[in-house]
């Protein structure tokens, strides 16, 4: 599964939860990356997981000696159709926008617990 390679890759294999619910990308971006928009791309189906661990995104580009960014919270963004990932996030607070309040939230995997 996706989510668990990138969890993996990001340092965390054991996230303490991870949850998927079906929205569109435009309203998949307003947690996932705040801020960002898609012209043209706004209604394509996706997946938008989420995960709750310690995350370091060893690939993210920058200078170098630069530090890598961390998180607690690691979004993707993955088209229901490709099952490509389209967008990637990483903060260290939860998400504006709580999966929740775009449909039925799914948990994946529950690690440890799941918000409630």
């Amino acid at each position: 599964m996706q989510a668990e390679r990138v969890a993996k890759g990001d340092g965390d294999a054991t996230p303490v939860w991870v949850s998927v619910v079906v929205t569109t990308r435009a309203k998949a971006l307003t947690s996932a990356t705040p801020g960002d928009t898609v012209p043209g791309d706004q209604n394509t189906i996706v997946y938008l997981i989420t995960m709750k661990g310690h995350f370091v995104d060893n690939s993210a580009p920058g200078p170098s000696g630069a530090k890598a960014p961390v998180g607690e919270y690691l979004s993707l963004v993955i088209d229901a159709k490709t099952f490509e990932g389209t967008d990637f996030g990483l903060s260290r607070r939860a998400p504006p926008e709580r999966p929740g309040s775009f449909g039925p939230v799914t948990y994946l995997k529950v690690y440890a617990s799941a918000p409630s």
